[in-house]
């Protein structure tokens, strides 16, 4: 396997859905091997909620015994993407 080196960064901005309040949002994660650089991190502002990822492709070329290595640190960058945000009712609205 082939690909160029890159660079991509994504940031994702929502609100807090009304009626609601932030109860959890996933812990940073940061991957770094021979293969590629991975950072996730949310964070709140007041009723907003804010998502930036990086990735940094570090490998130009990758062998086929290398690739076992290179798909474990892919699927664990994966896993990180289906972590979830929570939230609970504000407790005035459970109360009415």
């Amino acid at each position: 396997m082939i690909w160029n080196n890159s660079f991509n960064k994504d940031k994702v901005e929502f609100n807090v859905p009304e009626g609601y309040e932030l109860y959890h949002l996933p812990e940073p994660i940061e991957i770094i091997n021979q293969y590629f650089e991975f950072r996730s991190n949310y964070r709140q502002e007041g009723e907003k909620i804010f998502y930036r990822g990086e990735l940094t492709s570090k490998a130009l070329r990758i062998t086929p015994e290398e690739y076992p290595a290179y798909q474990e640190s892919c699927q664990a960058m994966e896993k990180s993407f289906k972590r979830d945000i929570l939230f609970k009712a504000k407790e005035a609205d459970r109360l009415n």
